[in-house]
């Protein structure tokens, strides 16, 4: 059930559930406005923007029941071996099962065909925000994470990362999730619709849990 474009309940297993649509929109901004530094702090109009098109995706694959993982962290970020930057976005793992080289391949070229010389002439980066609301669908649902830095733009897809935060069910998103949000924030989409968010710890508040590994967990959609 919409409210002036805000979602407000959703029925689950035939029991309803309330959702508190700003809060969360709030979360996400309040952890994107963190990575920005006093050289380069983050409008908060743009971070606003960026919470609300992440929320929208974080619908649509809760509802697809299709799984996913996205992280935002900040450019230049290393993680592992790797240091994830705008000018070459990871696919690492995009390989390892032939059934999906075809799809990730072809979902990469849909983000970075921004990038001729007549886009860049326009400024048009290469951003969640500009990317068809589908194709961010289908790009969180991938084996892997899809990982952006501050003002949206990507840094990897389909991204394996090979964390030792493990969680308690083992599974590799939720892993994905917790080492992206020590970090900045991961965010968890289960296939029965149950949504994760962690982020570095701050301040507790209310519907918020510590957990080992520097960062909180929020659960919502249950």
């Amino acid at each position: 059930v919409l409210k002036k474009e805000a979602l407000i309940l959703s029925k689950r297993k035939g029991v309803w559930h309330y959702h508190d649509q700003s809060a969360v929109v709030d979360i996400i901004k309040t952890s994107i406005e963190e990575l920005g530094t006093q050289d380069k702090p983050i409008d908060h109009s743009q971070a606003r923007q960026l919470a609300n098109y992440i929320f929208a995706s974080i619908i649509d694959v809760s509802f697809a029941h299709s799984g996913g993982c996205i992280g935002i962290v900040q450019e230049g970020e290393k993680i592992g071996e790797d240091v994830l930057c705008e000018q070459n976005i990871k696919t690492k793992g995009f390989v390892d099962q032939k059934g999906d080289s075809v799809i990730k391949s072809t979902l990469l070229k849909c983000i970075i065909s921004h990038s001729n010389d007549s886009c860049k002439a326009e400024n048009k980066p290469i951003s969640f925000g500009d990317t068809d609301r589908e194709i961010q669908m289908e790009l969180l649902s991938l084996d892997g994470a899809t990982v952006i830095n501050q003002c949206g733009k990507y840094l990897a897809i389909g991204y394996i990362l090979n964390s030792t935060l493990q969680s308690e069910s083992g599974g590799g998103r939720d892993a994905a999730a917790r080492m992206l949000g020590s970090k900045g924030l991961g965010i968890k989409i289960s296939e029965d619709g149950e949504v994760k968010l962690y982020r570095k710890r701050g301040n507790n508040t209310s519907g918020t849990s510590d957990v080992s590994g520097g960062f909180e967990e929020i659960k919502i959609f249950i």
